[in-house]
């Protein structure tokens, strides 16, 4: 189906969920309250 090892992906998956809550957290910090739910759902998307 694909030549990219199973591992890769989910380490992709994981990285890109890390990312989402570092931005979230930055959000946050800089008061942008509609911008950090965003980025929880987007997080909470990527779990599912």
């Amino acid at each position: 189906m694909t030549d990219i090892f199973e591992g890769s992906i989910i380490r992709a998956a994981r990285r890109l969920d890390e990312f989402l809550n570092q931005l979230r957290a930055a959000a946050d910090a800089v008061g942008e309250a509609d911008l950090e739910k965003k980025f929880a759902a987007a997080s909470e998307s990527l779990r599912r």
